[in-house]
C-alpha cells in the first residue's frame, strides 16, 4: 500500500536516513527489509540464518540529524510563506 493509498494526505516519504551526522553514510540493505539499517548486521544472526536473510550489500545513503532536517524543512515552510 503507498502513502497515498492509505488515506494519510498529510503524510509525506522522504529517501533520507536518519543518522547521528549529515552527509552520506552506509547503508546495509538485507533480504528482510525490517532488518536493514545503517548498522551492519550481527554476525550471528548471518550464521543462524539457514536461508541467508541477513546476509547484506552495502549502498551509500543520504543521511541527516533530525535537528537538522526538522530545522531545514521549518525554514522551507516560512520561507514559503513570506515570499
Amino acid at each position: 500500500m503507498t502513502i497515498a493509498a492509505s488515506g494519510f494526505s498529510d503524510v509525506h516519504v522522504f529517501k533520507l536516513a536518519l543518522s547521528d551526522s549529515v552527509g552520506e553514510t552506509q547503508f546495509f540493505v538485507t533480504a528482510v527489509a525490517e532488518a536493514s539499517s545503517l548498522l551492519k548486521p550481527e554476525q550471528r544472526l548471518m550464521a543462524l540464518s539457514k536461508e541467508h536473510k541477513y546476509d547484506f550489500r552495502k549502498t551509500v545513503v543520504s543521511a541527516s540529524t533530525l535537528d537538522f532536517f526538522v530545522n531545514s524543512k521549518v525554514l522551507t515552510v516560512l520561507t514559503g510563506l513570506i515570499f
